[in-house]
């Protein structure tokens, strides 16, 4: 496809031999699909009076850096990338720019994957929390964090996961602690459920935690508020 493309596109200034080139034009294709996305959604919900929202959910790293973060004068964060070693997705197989998305305002809220606990030697959870937290800052899109607490049922490189009691509650406690964190979402609903019901596993207290002490506040769903009206 690419070689066709350079073919098809003679002056689009790419080389079929050069590995950066080739990047570029993957990573390209995606901006072009999420920013087609994006205006589609916005002209649907101006003819239609509503208020749809477009979200992605990244893997956690989107690139390996200091986790050092500055800005421009126009308030876009400036970074080499989060304090980690893992794989990156602006990179790798899946060549997503996510930050220009959120660079751009072309996504209304992003949850990256930060499933990893904070012992995580590689991509601890608050290294990755808080680079997120930085890019956000200053843009019109909404960052919650994912959770993953199906890392608890892991056999092995979960860490903290499989280790700490209040590993989950400690996360949401550290997230909320962040004016630019606006929430967290938890993967996998499954292991949720059983870390819920289950008082023999190991966040179940944690999970009891979070209920009694930080989520005491029932939110209306869209569901509800449409069935009131």
């Amino acid at each position: 496809d690419y070689i066709e493309y350079i073919k098809n596109n003679p002056n689009c200034g790419y080389k079929v031999d050069c590995a950066k080139d080739k990047k570029d034009w993957r990573r390209a294709n995606v901006d072009k699909f999420i920013y087609d996305l994006s205006c589609a959604m916005r002209k649907f919900n101006k003819e239609n009076n509503r208020s749809v929202q477009l979200g992605i959910s990244p893997t956690g790293i989107y690139m390996n850096g200091d986790g050092e973060v500055k800005y421009d004068e126009f308030g876009t964060a400036i970074t080499s990338g989060s304090n980690t070693r893992g794989q990156e997705h602006y990179e790798s197989y899946l060549y997503c720019d996510s930050k220009k998305w959120v660079d751009n305002e072309w996504i209304d809220y992003i949850i990256p994957q930060s499933y990893w606990g904070f012992t995580q030697p590689v991509a601890g959870f608050a290294d990755v929390v808080d680079w997120w937290a930085k890019v956000v800052q200053n843009k019109k899109v909404n960052l919650y964090c994912g959770m993953g607490i199906y890392m608890t049922f892991r056999v092995q490189g979960a860490y903290s996961w499989t280790e700490y009691v209040y590993e989950a509650s400690d996360e949401v406690l550290y997230c909320s602690a962040n004016e630019n964190i606006k929430g967290t979402c938890v993967f996998s609903f499954k292991s949720l459920v059983r870390c819920v019901d289950d008082e023999n596993v190991l966040p179940y207290k944690a999970t009891e935690k979070i209920r009694n002490e930080y989520w005491t506040k029932k939110v209306k769903t869209p569901k509800t508020m449409a069935n009131e009206n």
